[in-house]
C-alpha cells in the first residue's frame, strides 16, 4: 500500500511504498527475481481512498529507511475472493516455500492483523509486477 509518499522522477511523481510486513526481506526477494507479485487486501483501499492498481503503474519500493530500493510496473492485477488465490498466484508471490499452503497461512496470519474479520471470502487485490530498475 502507498504510504502518501511520492518522489520526482524525470517531473513525473512516483508512488512510494513499503512491504507490510518483513520489509527488508521481501526486498531481497524482489531484486532476486523470486517475489514478482504483492497481495493487499481489497478494503485497504477502500478505507485509505486510494486507487487500485492498474496494468502500467509504476511505484518505487522503498527501504526500511526510505531510501530507494526499486523501481518496479504492474503488469497485471487480479480482484478476487482470497479462496480463488491458486498455486501459480503463490508461486509468483515468491515468499517462504512458494506453496500455496504456505501462500495462505501467511497471508491469513497477517491480514487477521489488519482486519479481524478476515476470511476466504475477503476479496484481495494480487499486483504482478516487474522490476524496471
Amino acid at each position: 500500500m502507498n504510504n502518501n509518499l511520492s518522489l520526482e522522477k524525470n517531473k513525473v511523481k512516483i508512488p512510494c511504498w513499503k512491504f507490510g510486513t518483513d520489509n527488508e526481506k521481501l526486498i531481497k526477494l524482489v531484486l532476486l527475481g523470486e517475489k514478482r507479485a504483492t497481495t493487499s487486501l481489497f478494503s485497504e483501499y477502500e478505507n485509505d481512498n486510494e486507487p487500485l492498481p492498474k496494468v502500467g503503474d509504476r511505484s518505487i519500493i522503498l527501504h526500511d529507511d526510505n531510501s530507494t530500493a526499486c523501481l518496479i510496473e504492474t503488469e497485471k492485477v487480479i480482484i478476487t475472493e482470497f479462496a480463488n488465490v491458486t498455486k501459480e498466484m503463490a508461486f509468483i508471490e515468491g515468499e517462504g516455500d512458494k506453496s500455496l499452503e504456505y501462500y495462505k497461512e501467511e497471508h491469513t496470519r497477517i491480514f487477521k492483523l489488519i482486519d479481524p474479520n478476515f476470511n476466504y471470502k475477503t476479496k484481495i487485490v494480487f499486483e504482478v509486477f516487474k522490476v524496471i530498475e
